[in-house]
């Protein structure tokens, strides 16, 4: 294992970087409020097949004061310009060398943010492979969060 996250880890968000960045939208949520988030008993997922979690589930677990873990993995200058109260930055470059942070919440719920979606995705993924298994994404990232004049830190 140590071999995959010193070897595969680098090349993996490598390429993964690559194929996204903050001003290309990988996935636009429904502006509609009505949408239906559950079919047939199955969570709504993202294209990756990661559970989504609506931004409105999001201030309602903060504002219960309830226990959720944020990861805002987007660069110190992006999070500093405004986060999701509570959010805690691991920049997506940083999350091999910050692993040991993250072991705490290996088996707790970890919800994940970017801007657009793709250093979430790619985040996520490099967590589920090294067992890491209650993984969220915030539905539409933080540009659906900014575009609906959510709280911000």
């Amino acid at each position: 294992m140590h071999r995959i996250l010193k070897y595969g880890l680098p090349f993996f968000l490598i390429t993964q970087l690559i194929s996204c960045s903050s001003d290309e939208v990988k996935y636009q949520p429904s502006n509609n409020s009505d949408e239906i988030k559950v079919t047939a008993g199955v969570a709504k997922t993202d294209p990756w097949g990661f559970p989504l979690i609506t931004q409105q589930e999001i201030m309602r677990k903060i504002n219960a004061k309830e226990e959720v873990f944020i990861l805002d993995v987007r660069s110190e200058g992006e999070f500093q310009q405004g986060h999701i109260p509570g959010a805690v930055n691991i920049p997506i470059g940083a999350i091999k060398a910050r692993l040991a942070e993250l072991e705490k919440y290996k088996n707790k719920e970890i919800t994940a943010i970017c801007y657009s979606g793709g250093r979430t995705v790619a985040t996520l993924r490099m967590l589920k492979s090294i067992g890491f298994t209650n993984l969220k994404h915030i539905e539409g990232d933080m540009q659906a969060w900014y575009s609906a004049k959510l709280p911000l830190d």
